[in-house]
């Protein structure tokens, strides 16, 4: 068993050469693995920035008031309290 996938690449290539042209049903349709793509730094830049929790808060405050189980002056008490807290 090949340690890394550049030995096992030697191997593969090594196996092919050497038995093609006496075995050629055994070599036939036989194909390298794919290569490995490494994943590049910038990927784990890509993701989305956390969602801040006092913007949770705010989304969930206002779905209440929408809905009539806040009232107005309520809201707004709630949101300004939530808004001190940045």
């Amino acid at each position: 068993m090949a340690q890394t996938r550049d030995k096992a690449c030697s191997a593969f290539d090594q196996f092919v050469t050497t038995y093609s042209a006496k075995y050629p049903k055994a070599t036939d349709g036989v194909t390298p693995p794919p290569p490995t793509v490494e994943p590049r730094a910038s990927d784990a830049s890509v993701a989305p920035p956390p969602v801040r929790d006092e913007v949770v808060q705010l989304e969930k405050l206002n779905q209440l008031r929408t809905r009539g189980l806040v009232t107005d002056a309520e809201y707004g008490e709630k949101r300004k309290a939530i808004l001190d807290r940045l």
